[in-house]
This record gives C-alpha cells, structure tokens and sequence, in this order.
C-alpha cells in the first residue's frame, strides 16, 4: 500500500486522476520541497505492462507462498475468489474515473485494488467498497443454489468459501469494505467519530488477533495505532479548513490548487510534531485536499446505501447457513419448513417452577391437566404467583415457560371447575386435557453441534420406536440412577431390539417368492379371490421360515454382540401375530393380547424399565413415561412432535432438563389438546 494514499479496505486510493502536470509555482522558499514532492506523488503513473507485470508477478508469489502455507488446491480456490471481489473495485473505480487503477495480491494476505482520484464525493467511496464483496455474495447464493441442486463438492467449498471472504470484509472494522462504506456514511461526519471508530476497529483487530487468529491482525493493528494520532489530526485540519469555506475543488481533476496546498501546508506544519519531512507533509497535504472533497452522502443516499451494505451482510450469513445445511446432508426444505412453522411459545433453560414442590398424590394416581398459555413469559410468572398459593388440595402448578400447567386429581371434578375458571379470566387460551385424546406436546431446539444433535435424535428415537406397555425409562428421566455396568446391558438390549425392528428380509433371493407374486398378480387381475387367498398363505409361510432363519442368524452372534434373551421374547412375542385371523376366537384373542402384554413388559425389562408390579407401574412412576412420540433432525435443528406424557408437566419439565444438559438453546414449544395440530 502506497505511502502516497488513503486506504479503502484493500484498495488504495490515491489523491489525483492526472496525467503530468506543469510543476505548481512555490510562493515561500520553504515550500519549495514540499511542492517538489506534491508533484512527484501527482506525476506517479504506471502504464498498462507495468500493471499486468504487477498482477501477474503478485499472483505468482500468492501462489506459491500459499500453496506452502496452505494448500495448492485451497490457494487454487482463494485466488479467483480474490480476483472477482477485486475486479468488482477495479470496475467502480473505472466507472468513477480514477487513475492509474491496478489490481496486486498480496502474499499470505489477499489483494487489492489501487488508484487515484482527487474530486471524489462520499457516496462514491461507498459504492467502490461495496462493489467487492456484493457481487461476490451474490455469485456465491447462484453458486449455493447450484451445489445444493447437483450435489456438487467442488461447487459447495467454493460458494462457501466465496461467502465467507466476501462475509468478512463486510464486518464494519477498518481496514475492511465494511469498515470503509460505515466510515465513508457515518464516521467521516466528525473527526471525532472518525478517531473513535478507527480506535474501536484496531481495538477489535488486536483483540481477534490475540485469541482468534490469524496473528498478522495483531500487526495490522498495531501499525492502525501508530498511525492513529496523524489521522486524527488530519481529519480535524480538514474539518477546521472546511468551516473556514476553503476551496477543495480540483479544477481539472488532477492537480491540487496552488492556494489551497498552501493553506494545507500551513495548517499542517501548524500541528505537526517537530522534524517531519517534506515528503510526509505532502502525503498529509493530498490526504486532507481528498478529505475536504469527500463529503458523505445525503440522507436518502446514505439510507439506500445503509441498506445494500446490511442487506448483503445478511444474505452472506443465510447462504452460509443453507451450505452448512446442505454440506451436513440436511434437507433444505425440511429445514425450512421446521423454522417457518416452528411453535411460538419460548422457555428458558432453569426457568421451571413448581408449587407446591414435589409430585401431588392422592387417592387415584390418575391425573389430569388444563393448560393456559399467556403472552409472554413475565405475564405467566405473574398469574403464576397469584394462583400458587390457592391451589385446592392435591393440585399442583408448574410454571413453563409462558405456559401454566395445573395438574389435578380426575376424580375432583370440583378442582377442575375452580382452576378452569380461574384461569380463564387471565388468559385468553386455557384448555383442559381429554382422557381420550391427552395433551399433544411439541418442541424444537437447536443443539450446539450436530454430534450432540444426532445423539440425542437416536436416544429419542430408540425410546419412541418402543411400545408403551414395555414402560422403558426414558432417557430424559431424572430419576435414572442405573449403574454404567447395568446401563449397558441395557443398552445391549435396546440395540438388539432395534435391529430386529430393522430387520430387512432379502425374499428376492428366495427362488419360490418371484413365482408367488406372479401367480397372485394374475389371481387379482382375473379377480379369483380364492386364488388369492390361497397364494398369500402359501408366501406368508415363506416369509415366516425366513423370519424364523433371520432370528437364528441374529441369535447366532451371541451374547457379546446381541441381547440372545431378548431375541427370544421377541420371537415368542412375533410367533403370537402368525396365527390367521379366521383361526382366533374372542377368547383366544384376549389370551394372545394377554401374552403379548406380558411379552412386551419381559422385553422392556431387559432394556431398562421403570418399577413395574403385576404389569402395572408402580404410583407415580410412571409420570415421565410417554404413550407417543415422534423425533425429526436437520443438521442441528431438532424437532420432537406428536409427545403425549402420561403427566404432562412432569414430562414436560423433564424433557427440556435433559435438552438444556446437552447445551441445546433457543427453545420452542406447544401445547395443544389435539385438535389444533
């Protein structure tokens, strides 16, 4: 970066668009070198070989350096990225009429665009930041789109890199684009605010530096203070020069008025530290004649333009988001969907209350819940406090998130009619829980990691698949104080179920199944329902013989691999689902419902079960227990629907604790009574 410039991000901006000019009169001798040197700066030109000399030698060295420190192909990748958001600078500054507009990298670093313009407004200098990195953001949501289409590796590590950079240079910290574009609007108004923001920017690059990375921002940073002070008092000469009505116009455009170098020079020298040269004060002198010219945009210009810079801060960050989907094989449109109709309701981790404390017991351990929702979580802690102290017996509230849950007994109908009324005359939505149809519940989280988000989908999943008469303890229970040796046999178990809920049947390899199917397709298309009947027994016992060898081949990897007692019950428990419908009678049916039952509560036992006597939980156990359920996950949004609890606050609360465990955050949730779902 040229001594001679003021600094736009990575373009570097000189203070004339001028061909040689006639050498400017001294009027003081002790002038004469300082104007020696304004025409030196001024007359600086470089031709068009110069230039592509430039570029390519400095792509050259990128490449190498990078291909060291890095990788060939990840260099190969930055530099095209680097030269479009360049080139987007080289165009605008093209467009704007500067001057001697070259194009360089810079090694290890990226690159940069560099001309020069005296006569320059504000607005400009805006427009030539942005225009690096929003076409580039731009480029990248085609590219993004494009990836996601055709599943394309190459074209994935591209745009996402592509957004990134681009991403980047717009965060409002100097020397960045999106440093540059707030200076040119808002900062450059007083040089106060110019003193500050530029004290915040190094500030911020150190701090990155220090304890993020990389460690060159810690150079960059230290050279921004450095030069602090000069900048400083620069930009209150121009502000003194401007109020004083000096003239800042170029009347060609390319040289600096003999009047008002003179005026700069005196203010200059005026302020400057002792000893400085005369190659400094004419550097300063073009930098303030540059300044007194840049006036920042208007009102609506700096609105629009306000509005491009954070519109395309925006849309780097949602097209960062749709490839980190797409990247971890998420669905986009699942995930789309998920967000869009996500529950309004929000709860905070730690934020349940329970009054009065622990779980009511009564006569019956049957209860049910009414269910108010309110505005916001502020309001139901309110009506929350009020009622907690007016409970009727046996009852208890738990506040949840902007819910109220009020548990009682389903024999005191009269509980019911005074908490219903109550309160419903503080919210506008209170429903109670029907026996027949419970209280729906759904949630959706985001993990912190898609590691944690698939483990806890699986840990959902595996309990969901389980019938609920095997009354398995849920793996959000709070009371699970299984010891690791038990808690992996248990687990043995769970696995070993799953796998023969997975069981994939290979018939086509059986030779008797192609001609079955062909028989039956012709016993349906002539409509012989006899033949049809006759063929289907004739499969369903090949696939029972299949069945019985898959359940021998399972329980031949033995004990260390699977769970053989389980693989038994199941198998009892699957011989009882054989028997033809027309070879059952009432008796027999409630009999093998019985023995199923049983079956299912021998099997749930070997996976981890709650206290269970005579096929029955134990009172109250039971409460973190679910009848149904359902998970789904999208990278690391996950979403638990369709969750009915056999006690929905107690479930509920226990649920989100062991979300809240595993670091999940930004909790939504619902209550429905099964109607509005």
């Amino acid at each position: 970066m040229a001594e001679e410039a003021f600094f736009e991000d990575d373009e570097v901006f000189f203070s004339d668009d001028s061909e040689p000019s006639d050498p400017l009169p001294s009027q003081e001798n002790d002038y004469a070198e300082i104007f020696d040197e304004i025409e030196q700066l001024q007359d600086a030109k470089s031709g068009w070989g110069t230039a592509i000399a430039i570029l390519v030698v400095s792509v050259a060295l990128f490449l190498g350096l990078g291909a060291w420190q890095w990788s060939w192909e990840m260099t190969a990748i930055l530099i095209p990225i680097l030269f479009i958001h360049e080139l987007g600078h080289y165009i605008a500054m093209r467009v704007f009429r500067y001057r001697n507009v070259k194009m360089f990298f810079i090694p290890l670093f990226g690159a940069a665009v560099s001309g020069r313009h005296y006569n320059v407004a504000g607005w400009k200098k805006a427009v030539v930041s942005l225009m690096g990195p929003v076409p580039g953001i731009m480029l990248a949501g085609v590219a993004a789109v494009v990836g996601l289409f055709f599943k394309h590796d190459l074209i994935f590590e591209v745009a996402l890199w592509t957004l990134i950079i681009n991403g980047i240079n717009l965060l409002p910290v100097l020397p960045l684009d999106g440093g540059w574009v707030m200076h040119s609007i808002v900062f450059c108004r007083h040089y106060m605010l110019d003193g500050a923001f530029r004290l915040v920017a190094a500030a911020a690059l150190l701090v990155c530096g220090l304890f993020i990375g990389p460690k060159f921002l810690m150079f960059i940073a230290g050279i921004s203070l450095l030069a602090l002070p000069a900048t400083i008092r620069m930009a209150r000469i121009a502000a003194r020069l401007r109020e004083q009505g000096l003239s800042a116009r170029s009347a060609d455009a390319q040289t600096i008025p003999h009047e008002t170098a003179v005026a700069i020079i005196e203010e200059v020298q005026r302020s400057a530290p002792a000893g400085m040269t005369s190659k400094i004060v004419a550097q300063q002198t073009l930098s303030i004649f540059e300044s007194l010219n840049a006036r920042p945009p208007g009102i609506l210009a700096s609105i629009a333009l306000l509005g491009v810079y954070g519109g395309s801060f925006l849309a780097a960050i949602v097209f960062i988001g749709v490839l980190a989907i797409g990247q971890r094989g998420g669905d986009l449109g699942q995930f789309m969907q998920m967000a869009a109709e996500q529950p309004q309701h929000a709860v905070e981790c730690g934020s349940i209350q329970q009054a009065p404390a622990g779980v009511p017991e009564g006569a019956s351990s049957e209860f049910r819940t009414i269910v108010a929702n309110f505005g916001s979580a502020e309001e139901a802690e309110q009506v929350f406090a009020e009622i907690a102290d007016e409970l009727p017996p046996q009852t208890s509230a738990t506040l949840f998130g902007e819910t109220i849950l009020v548990e009682f007994p389903t024999e005191n109908d009269a509980a019911r009619k005074q908490i219903f009324a109550e309160l419903e005359g503080k919210s506008d939505d209170v429903f109670a829980e029907v026996a027949e149809l419970g209280i729906l519940f759904r949630l959706l989280a985001v993990a912190p990691n898609e590691e944690t988000a698939e483990a806890i989908e699986q840990a959902a999943a595996d309990y969901f698949m389980l019938p609920s008469t095997m009354k398995v303890i849920p793996p959000w229970s709070p009371e699970d104080d299984r010891e690791p040796d038990l808690r992996e046999k248990h687990e043995l178990a769970l696995r070993t179920y799953r796998r023969l809920q997975d069981f994939d049947l290979d018939i086509g390899s059986d030779g008797r199944i192609d001609p079955l199917n062909e028989k039956l397709q012709e016993a349906f298309r002539t409509g012989d329902l006899n033949e049809v009947n006759e063929l289907h027994k004739q499969r369903q016992k090949i696939v029972e013989e299949l069945q019985r060898k898959a359940f021998a081949k399972l329980r031949a990897e033995g004990p260390e691999s699977v769970d053989v007692e389980l693989i038994d019950l199941y198998e009892a428990w699957w011989n009882e689902l054989v028997l033809d419908d027309e070879e059952r009678d009432r008796a027999q049916i409630r009999e093998i419902d019985r023995r199923r039952q049983e079956l299912n509560i021998k099997m749930g036992a070997r996976m981890g079960q709650i206290p269970v006597q005579d096929m029955e939980p134990a009172a109250g156990s039971d409460r973190y227990l679910t009848t149904s359920g359902s998970v789904t996950r999208n990278g690391v949004l996950l979403q638990i629907d369709w969750i009915t609890f056999q006690r929905e606050p107690h479930g509920a609360a226990a649920l989100l604790d062991w979300l809240c465990e595993q670091d999940c955050m930004d909790i939504k949730y619902e209550f429905s009574n099964g109607i509005d779902f």
